[in-house]
């Protein structure tokens, strides 16, 4: 038997309800599918863990590994409830373990969930066109200064155009950006239906354009991507002084 999972949305909370018992392949499977809840931004991610077969900590794995992403983007808190005593002394035994707060049940997880404060948002969908990095320019500029971070606003400015210059040239279609505030950072993240990874790459010295990357990365705290099938989502963060 394998994991399996079903994931409700409950007052903006994705809650994933799991059931069975780990094979090999598990920990790759439920890992990419949290991370497809996380490329959601989610308020907060509450696992619950109560079905699982208890004795298997390898469950803590993709945990682990997911906590860690959220941190970085989209700054989602991950809380897991059920959890039975080998997954909790894994869990413990993290790395990071604040970044995953246990709780003995579903009820006292979504709880603490709702307790958590939302982040300030604001996103909107863009068209491929020549006019599109204007736009998404213009929507970070206005979400820094209604959010009072006037001195984000050129790099902000710059990362978002770059990453929606990706989006266009090498994704086409729609894409979608999103900005969001916490207490520690402003991320900028752009979802497209290109599922190749971006690469940054060095181009040739006279070559007029391909160093979008390479500014995000001199430019933002951290950044970075997630697949979203049929997609990704690339974001970058920068730290909020």
């Amino acid at each position: 038997m394998d994991v399996r999972y079903a994931v409700e949305v409950v007052d903006a909370i994705a809650l994933v309800r799991l059931t069975g018992a780990p094979t090999p392949g598990t920990g790759d499977r439920l890992r990419a599918g949290l991370l497809g809840c996380l490329a959601q931004d989610p308020d907060a991610l509450v696992v619950d863990l109560s079905r699982v077969r208890p004795g298997h900590p390898d469950a803590a794995a993709p945990l682990r590994a997911v906590a860690e992403q959220a941190a970085r983007w989209p700054g989602t808190a991950v809380l897991v409830a059920g959890a039975d005593e080998p997954v909790r002394d894994a869990l413990a035994r993290m790395p990071r373990p604040g970044l995953i707060a246990v709780h003995d049940g579903v009820d006292d997880a979504m709880a603490a969930a709702r307790a958590v404060p939302a982040p300030r948002r604001r996103g909107e969908w863009l068209q491929a066109a020549r006019g599109t990095p204007t736009r998404a320019r213009d929507l970070v500029t206005e979400a820094c200064l209604r959010w009072d971070l006037p001195d984000l606003v050129p790099a902000a400015s710059v990362i978002t155009t770059e990453l929606v210059t990706n989006a266009v040239q090498h994704a086409g279609g729609c894409s979608y950006l999103t900005l969001s505030l916490d207490a520690r950072f402003l991320r900028v993240s752009v979802r497209d239906s290109s599922d190749a990874p971006p690469v940054p790459r060095q181009p040739a010295p006279l070559a007029p354009n391909g160093r979008g990357l390479l500014i995000v990365d001199s430019l933002a705290t951290g950044w970075g991507y997630v697949p979203y099938p049929p997609g990704k989502v690339v974001w970058a963060s920068l730290r909020v002084d």
